[in-house]
């Protein structure tokens, strides 16, 4: 989805009938630990203190996205889920490029959902997901309740999903969500960051 050509491909050819909506859920973008707080100058080569990479699969996705969802859809309501994660709101100092690129995304998104009446967002700040993927991932990391299973995840995000775009949440939405709102209580239960 970084390469514009690929993401026009993919989603220039949605059509819809009067009335009908486009929502689009934008999945997490990739993440590396830096142990310094900053990229090593191999994975950050333009020098803007952002792992290329982690700005190409968060920003330049969203951006990509985005343009091509708007292109020759001036009316057609358009809803974008993106995800995010509760390290954000933490700012965890060795996921700096993470938490820039995040900021970026959110910026992007925020704007583009307060300037054109016809477009929703909302971004949703997630824990770990406990899967297979992020067992092999993090081996050792601590695994606690709050490791969100992919069910719950779904079951605290879709009322957000669903009412995107409709009367009384329209725009950008920063509120705390079921899912985020879930998340923190269980974290300020075992008093414990994932």
């Amino acid at each position: 989805m970084s390469q514009k050509e690929t993401v026009e491909k993919a989603l220039g050819n949605i059509t819809t009938e009067s009335g009908q909506k486009i929502t689009l859920i934008h999945t997490v973008g990739m993440f590396r630990y830096e142990p310094e707080g900053m990229p090593p100058d191999k994975y950050d080569r333009n020098g803007d203190g952002i792992d290329d990479d982690i700005y190409r699969s968060n920003v330049t996705t969203t951006r990509n996205v985005i343009a091509t969802l708007l292109n020759g859809r001036p009316t057609t309501d358009i809803g974008i889920v993106a995800f995010s994660s509760i390290i954000k709101e933490h700012q965890f100092p060795h996921f700096g490029s993470y938490d820039r690129a995040k900021t970026l995304m959110e910026e992007d998104l925020q704007r583009v959902a307060t300037e054109l009446p016809n477009v929703s967002a909302v971004v949703l700040n997630v824990p770990t997901l406990d899967t297979p993927a992020e067992h092999d991932i993090r081996p050792f990391a601590q695994q606690s309740e709050t490791w969100l299973p992919p069910v719950q995840l779904v079951d605290h995000s879709l009322p957000e999903i669903l009412s995107l775009g409709n009367e009384g949440n329209r725009g950008y939405s920063d509120r705390k969500t079921e899912c985020q709102i879930y998340v923190l209580n269980l974290i300020r239960k075992k008093l414990v960051i994932c």
